[in-house]
């Protein structure tokens, strides 16, 4: 012998406002929202039993004590809905007219679905100081490899003294990293399943850098640096959560 049981429950609510208003006799404007939602639930039981000793019984617990001869089931579910519903006109002399519908439509299926986006510039000033002026060093005599170091001899004396060491670069300015992330993230089966995926693009522009070129060492000068560089990266990034 088994038993069913099974129950449902669905309750919907139903909501709207209405807005209508004439202007100056000429122009006409209509408006609505409307509200839904709907809710269900349902259960399920089974239960059963073998092995009566008298079908004069017809009790479950009369059956047979050995769990081998009992039968078990049941599940249970729920779901929901929500949705917005909108729209928006306007007519001038009932001649031209004007009109905007929209609607949003919440889903159990997706029931954490989001959408990010996001922008930014970093800059980046982690290089040499005043660059944007001459530089200028004390010329000791001691000379390294190229003999920049090295001081002037005049009428037969060695002259020490203060001598140009950069070129100045006027127009240096900031090393600039722009990103651009547009992300989706969902969830089904009530979050046990989710995943974000991520588009991304990130530039920089203006890196210093020294150009490609050389000056002869007698003249005890350096290059600057430069906001001569690009670079770019883009990508598409993806996870994914499961809980078993």
């Amino acid at each position: 012998m088994s038993e069913q049981y099974s129950e449902s429950n669905r309750v919907t609510l139903n909501a709207k406002l209405d807005y209508k208003r004439i202007f100056a006799e000429k122009h006409n404007v209509e408006a609505f929202i409307a509200y839904e939602q709907m809710e269900y639930e349902d259960n399920f039981l089974l239960a059963g039993r073998l092995g009566y000793d008298s079908p004069l019984i017809d009790q479950i617990f009369a059956g047979s004590p050995d769990r081998a001869n009992w039968n078990t089931d049941g599940s249970a579910s729920e779901s929901a809905r929500q949705n917005f519903i909108g729209r928006v006109s306007y007519d001038f002399s009932k001649k031209y007219l004007l009109g905007f519908n929209f609607r949003y439509d919440g889903s159990p299926i997706f029931r954490n679905l989001k959408l990010r986006a996001s922008w930014g510039q970093l800059g980046n000033d982690r290089v040499d100081p005043f660059q944007y002026i001459g530089k200028f060093k004390y010329a000791d005599g001691v000379a390294p490899d190229d003999g920049s170091d090295l001081g002037w001899v005049v009428n037969g004396n060695e002259i020490r003294g203060i001598k140009a060491s950069s070129i100045p670069n006027p127009n240096i300015t900031w090393e600039v990293t722009e990103t651009t992330d547009l992300g989706l993230e969902a969830g089904f089966l009530n979050n046990k399943l989710t995943f974000e995926l991520d588009v991304y693009k990130s530039s920089t522009s203006n890196i210093l850098g020294q150009r490609q070129a050389s000056i002869p060492g007698y003249t005890g000068l350096s290059l600057p640096d430069e906001n001569i560089g690009k670079m770019e990266s883009k990508g598409i990034g993806y996870t994914e959560h499961r809980q078993i």
